[in-house]
């Protein structure tokens, strides 16, 4: 297994209204594995010290708008959106 690699994002002139076409073009931008597909997502309230709130384990190909849609009820203003997968 290689070594992790850490993205955190600082959005200048953000809206939590815009997350979701941030978080899309995010995911469309970084290549998922062929060979090893699937993902994590968690949502964090607060802090990343805390349990998160919400957690799906995504098999199969990850589709950005699919994974968009299915977080954009969770999304406020006080959550951190955690994407794990290899590529």
């Amino acid at each position: 297994m290689g070594d992790p690699l850490f993205l955190s994002l600082w959005l200048r002139g953000y809206s939590a209204l815009a997350l979701p076409v941030y978080l899309k073009k995010m995911l469309g931008v970084f290549p998922h594995s062929k060979l090893s597909p699937g993902a994590v997502m968690r949502v964090f309230a607060l802090s990343f010290t805390e349990a998160p709130v919400y957690e799906e384990i995504i098999h199969g190909e990850v589709d950005a708008a699919e994974l968009v849609s299915r977080a954009q009820g969770l999304m406020h203003e006080d959550c951190a959106f955690q994407v794990e997968a290899r590529w």
